[in-house]
């Protein structure tokens, strides 16, 4: 495409001079400026015209200075392309939504269509950017959702309808908006030369509209399937857990908050989690909601939660029960050991084992204790369990005649641990030791012990027995054999003397002949 100025000054070398000097007003009679580039006559007919460049610079200069509006009516006339004819026809671009109803929550999905028509011939048309714009409940503006254009090329268009569409794609759904209310969606068109904006347009009938308005809806979280476990009553440093369920058809990220009351419904302590929608626990370790001091105390609860937009301030209305902490003694554990009945350490023999207790405070409870022994990696083994009252007197827990261990332990070192159903003074509800190699042997009998002579005796009589039988079996084999052996020699023996007095005959008169002869 050529510039202005290029074209005034190829017309005017095509023109010539004298009326580009007449058109511009390059000089006038009364003197001062130049008539008009020089124009010498050559040999030969008419001659030729020949333009010194520079004059012609210089009077079209001097014309723009002169008189600017023929300058400009010139410039204006020359300046003609096919995209700044007349003839160019805006396109016409409608915000189109094939839904009938228009109120949506936050997060549900949209598809949101401006459809573009462009009745220009392909040669007229312009490249269209499209920017998105959506004005938020109780906003006063609208906001840019692309920044970058949606561009719509000049041969995009349907060749039967002349038109194109675009799905605006970076707009799923209003889930980015922190109020409810009326959302409004509209499209701001630019071809290069003309700006304007969907909302222009008027007197449209669905599906077309020149703004699409929204009444954008929150959902309500809820939650349910309120708990405490352990239930019951519950010791102070026990691992109890506050458990629930939120739901929010949204998909909101919710900030749910945990409120502990004492006894005369006062908050003593709240905590708050972020969480998705799903499971929610709060372990009360974890936030050190209770304390020793808290023993023999019931505590009630509720939750406050929020989604950004709504707040539940109270669920459920009425506080819920739990959990209750009970009293319970602070013990004092030491002096763990075993004792075996033998220095041998044998698998099959019994073991004792024991500890001390005592309670620090005042009151006496009722302690549960259990012993388990293990070897090498394997699982602890429960042995045996006894619950024994327990005050401020040291109290011996025993464990006695025991038979913890089995055969496959021989040769292995053992552990044992005494679990307590109460805290001691560590805050450990459980102390363990390391015991001794079990010794190596796993019969524990002698070769000259009745026990050990009553077992093998019969084992030798079944091996005598057994002995007896394959003898006379094999023997009878032999025999049979030896008998099937002496019958073929004898069948071989007479065969032979058969054969033998039939030789002789044939002798015999052989010799006949030979004494006739």
């Amino acid at each position: 495409m050529l510039r202005p100025v290029a074209v005034i000054l190829a017309l005017l070398l095509i023109a010539g001079v004298s009326q580009a000097g007449e058109v511009l007003g390059g000089g006038d009679s009364s003197g001062g400026g130049d008539s008009g580039p020089s124009v010498s006559s050559g040999g030969g007919g008419g001659g030729s015209k020949q333009i010194d460049i520079d004059r012609l610079l210089k009077t079209i200069q001097d014309g723009k200075k002169s008189k600017p509006a023929k300058f400009e009516e010139l410039r204006t006339l020359l300046w003609k392309d096919p995209i700044t004819s007349e003839e160019y026809q805006m396109p016409t671009v409608l915000m189109y939504y094939k839904g009938n109803n228009t109120t949506v929550s936050r997060n549900q999905p949209l598809e949101i269509i401006t459809v573009a028509t462009n009745n220009n011939p392909l040669e007229m048309r312009r490249m269209l950017d499209l920017y998105l714009e959506v004005k938020g409940p109780g906003s006063d503006k609208y906001e840019r959702i692309n920044s970058w254009p949606e561009k719509i090329q000049t041969n995009e268009y349907s060749e039967t309808t002349n038109t194109s569409l675009r799905i605006w794609g970076m707009l799923p759904s209003f889930s980015y908006l922190k109020n409810v209310g009326d959302a409004r969606v509209r499209v701001n068109v630019s071809d290069g030369v003309n700006k304007w904006s969907t909302a222009s347009y008027s007197g449209l009938k669905p599906p077309y509209y020149s703004e699409l308005v929204f009444n954008v809806t929150n959902s309500l979280p809820v939650m349910s399937d309120f708990d405490v476990i352990p239930g019951g009553l519950v010791r102070y440093n026990d691992p109890i857990e506050y458990k629930a369920n939120i739901a929010d058809a949204d998909g909101d990220l919710l900030n749910v908050t945990l409120h502990i009351l004492d006894e005369n419904g006062v908050e003593l302590k709240n905590e708050t989690l972020n969480v998705k929608p799903g499971a929610v626990s709060f372990k009360a370790n974890e936030y050190g909601f209770f304390k020793e001091a808290d023993a023999g105390k019931n505590f009630t609860y509720y939750y406050s939660y929020d989604d950004g937009i709504d707040f539940i301030s109270k669920d459920p209305a009425d506080p819920l029960k739990g959990p209750n902490i009970r009293k319970g003694p602070k013990l004092s554990v030491d002096k763990l050991g075993f004792s075996s009945a033998s220095e041998n350490y044998y698998w099959w023999e019994k073991y004792g084992f024991n500890l001390r207790a005592k309670n620090l405070n005042p009151e006496k409870y009722d302690v549960a204790f259990t012993l388990s022994t293990r070897t090498g990696k394997n699982e602890w083994n429960t042995v045996e369990t006894k619950t024994v009252r327990i005050g401020p007197d040291p109290v011996e827990v025993t464990f006695n005649n025991t038979k913890p261990f089995q055969v496959t332990d021989a040769g292995e070192t053992f552990n044992y641990r005494v679990k307590y159903s109460e805290y001691d003074q560590s805050g450990k509800d459980a102390m363990e030791q390391m015991g001794v190699r079990i010794n190596g042997k796993i019969v524990p009998y002698s070769i000259y012990n009745p026990v050990m002579v009553m077992n093998l005796v019969p084992m030798l009589i079944l091996i005598l027995l057994g002995s007896f039988f394959m003898e006379r079996k094999l023997k009878k084999g032999i025999e049979a054999h030896e008998s099937a052996l002496g019958r073929n020699g004898d069948r071989k023996n007479n065969k032979q003397e058969r054969k033998g007095k039939s030789d002789g005959r044939i002798a015999g008169k052989v010799l006949k002949m030979l004494r006739r002869g």
